[in-house]
């Protein structure tokens, strides 16, 4: 279950990244990127922290 998010995460990075989103928004590109790459991050940290605090509990 745990090692599902990080492939989820890489499909997600893969799609939102790939040519057919960043075509989409080429006319607001920069915050596009800008925004999903902050949105990206946040989510790995989130799911890393998760992640290793479950494996201080024991769990």
């Amino acid at each position: 279950m745990q090692k599902d998010i990080f492939i989820f995460l890489f499909a997600a990075g893969l799609l939102f990244f790939g040519w057919p989103m960043v075509e989409i928004f080429r006319s607001h590109l920069p915050q596009y990127l800008f925004g999903f790459w902050l949105l990206f991050i946040g989510a790995v940290a989130a799911a890393s922290l998760r992640r290793s605090t479950k494996k201080s509990r024991g769990q």
